[in-house]
């Protein structure tokens, strides 16, 4: 499905849309080197400011801030996964707005 709010080079869309409560897999043409640029990509276009970033052995865990509500964006190198979380569960309306915003419907 093709993105209106994303530049397409981005290539953010959601892998599933039957994702569980505070959980928003997607899928993303990236790699381990390109993340960084891709997740700043994301987050500017997002509206959502940085607010930690983390690197691990195999993982990116960077913390966001959107209109006040706080978010994981999770990469896994090996199984080459995406994903973003939330830090309380009872936000989920806005985990489903972002989800709109990247071009999927609830």
């Amino acid at each position: 499905m093709t993105n209106n709010y994303l530049p397409s080079k981005l290539n953010f869309t959601i892998a599933n849309v039957n994702w569980q409560q505070g959980y928003l897999p997607l899928n993303l043409s990236t790699s381990w080197d390109n993340f960084p640029i891709d997740a700043k990509e994301l987050a500017k276009h997002l509206g959502a400011t940085i607010v930690s970033q983390e690197v691990g052995a195999d993982l990116y865990h960077w913390t966001l801030d959107f209109e006040g509500t706080r978010l994981n964006l999770i990469y896994e190198d090996n199984s080459e996964s995406c994903w973003l979380e939330l830090h309380h569960s009872h936000e989920q309306e806005v985990l489903d707005f972002i989800a709109t915003l990247i071009g999927n419907q609830t």
